[in-house]
């Protein structure tokens, strides 16, 4: 009678199922695969980030902080497939931009707030990547990202962040070095074009 044994990543999924015969020791073990139905794990897309382009991008094994979704992110390629891209659990609002750069920010742990009687969770540092390498990491002007997002021609970002009271900041960013290019505050009048969606 063969035996089975089953690995199990994590976070609790199926990765591989090894069958052996008792009668040749192991020797002629068969692995099966086991693929679920609608993602393909990352242990899967080895490598895959270099080569295949990102369209979409998720949070996966998420908890709910206020109302951010703070896990892991989860790349869609074009050909359908996923790819886990982190594993620490700590990330929020990621973005694609047209040309495959992935980013998200970084959720700080919970602490109490300076003078008030509640927990914050800071996500100041973005993280920018492409083909699976981190081209930039940026911080906010402001402690709290509300808002940001890839201009169209993928060469910049926006970010729009708050202290946790007053004005929000926008800044206009480069996608290849991180470098301020503008700064604005969103509540001035006649803000530029790439700022303008951020008004208030």
């Amino acid at each position: 009678m063969g035996k089975s044994r089953i690995r199990i990543s994590d976070d609790g999924k199926i990765l591989t199922i090894f069958k052996a015969d008792d009668s040749q020791d192991k020797a002629d073990a068969v692995l099966y695969r086991v693929r679920q139905i609608d993602s393909i794990n990352a242990e899967d897309q080895s490598g895959a980030e270099k080569v295949k382009l990102p369209v979409m991008a998720t949070v996966v094994n998420a908890e709910k902080w206020n109302s951010e979704l703070v896990g892991n992110i989860e790349v869609r390629y074009a050909d359908g497939t996923r790819d886990k891209w982190t594993t620490k659990g700590s990330c929020g609002k990621p973005r694609v931009a047209t040309d495959g750069t992935v980013g998200w920010t970084i959720f700080e742990p919970e602490r109490p707030a300076q003078s008030a009687s509640y927990n914050i969770r800071p996500n100041n540092t973005l993280v920018i990547c492409r083909k699976g390498s981190i081209i930039c990491r940026v911080q906010s002007a402001m402690g709290f990202v509300e808002e940001w997002a890839f201009l169209k021609d993928g060469k910049h970002f926006v970010v729009k962040s708050r202290a946790l009271h007053g004005p929000a900041t926008v800044e206009l960013m480069e996608t290849e070095t991180g470098n301020v290019v503008e700064k604005i505050k969103a509540s001035a009048d006649n803000l530029p074009n790439w700022a303008a969606p951020y008004h208030e």
